[in-house]
């Protein structure tokens, strides 16, 4: 699943795994569809949606088409990422006033905040085990990849790296945006 530019919007379009053409999943004229993202049974996508200016996270069931709202208010909440065992979200949000990283329960309840350093915090990934949570973070203007347990909420190490373009305050779309993995 992908996000696709028309000339209006962006909007979700998926391509079966055995190849072929692309297919939208979900168009929407007057929103855009960003950041989605696989739940591990297959049958989930969360994704952020910009509708009436506001960013907010939702999850769409494939098998009806239905699309549930996770997160609602004023603050930009998106690049939601899923937990291995698909029973948590963890996503980037601006509701206390810089970009943190936050963890809910995939239905959209039990919302904590797990970053609490540097203004610009984005890019969560879960470990396979669920066990670690790593996230890019700018601290005194440097970029560093933070992992931290989920367990204790504690940070293990820092390693530092560099970005390849300038910080965003907003997650919006762009071409280079990177997402992490475990190796």
């Amino acid at each position: 699943v992908f996000r696709r530019s028309s000339t209006t919007n962006f909007d979700l379009w998926v391509v079966p795994s055995s190849g072929g053409r692309a297919v939208p999943l979900l168009r929407t004229p007057i929103a855009n569809e960003l950041d989605p993202d696989w739940s591990p049974d297959g049958k989930l996508i969360a994704y952020s949606a910009s509708l009436g200016g506001n960013t907010d996270l939702y999850s769409l069931r494939l098998q009806s088409g239905s699309a549930q709202r996770l997160t609602a208010g004023r603050a930009i909440d998106c690049c939601p990422t899923w937990s291995p065992t698909g029973r948590e979200l963890a996503f980037t949000s601006d509701r206390d006033g810089t970009l943190q990283i936050y963890v809910m329960d995939a239905e959209g309840s039990n919302v904590r905040r797990i970053s609490f350093e540097g203004a610009w915090n984005d890019d969560a990934v879960f470990s396979p085990s669920g066990d670690l949570l790593a996230y890019t973070s700018r601290v005194n203007g440097r970029f560093q990849i933070r992992p931290i347990s989920k367990a204790q909420l504690s940070r293990f190490f820092i390693i530092t790296y560099h970005q390849i373009r300038p910080p965003i305050r907003r997650c919006i779309p762009t071409p280079i945006r990177p997402k992490y993995g475990w190796i």
